[in-house]
């Protein structure tokens, strides 16, 4: 970083090497929708046996898959739509 009125962070990558995925679990850690999803499962006690773990683990590999395939350079273009890029 950079003191004064000109200061800011530097980017250690170029702005198209760094995910939004990235940024985000690094702010705010893993990207987890329900806490029986986040480490080995064991803040639920029904685990082996919840009828809707499969779809929270969907949600949270969609999400995961959205913001990986953002970068901070696609997000920089003033007035630029951002589309998602289909499979």
């Amino acid at each position: 970083s950079a003191r004064g009125a000109h200061g800011g962070y530097r980017l250690a990558r170029p702005a198209n090497e760094v995910r939004m995925g990235d940024v985000l679990r690094a702010l705010e850690g893993p990207i987890v929708p329900m806490a029986c999803l986040e480490g080995d499962g064991s803040a639920c006690s029904k685990t082996g046996s919840c009828s809707v773990v499969q779809l929270w683990s969907r949600v949270r590999d969609s999400v995961s898959e959205a913001l990986d395939s953002f970068t901070l350079a696609d997000l920089a273009v003033p007035g630029s739509p951002i589309t998602l890029k289909q499979k």
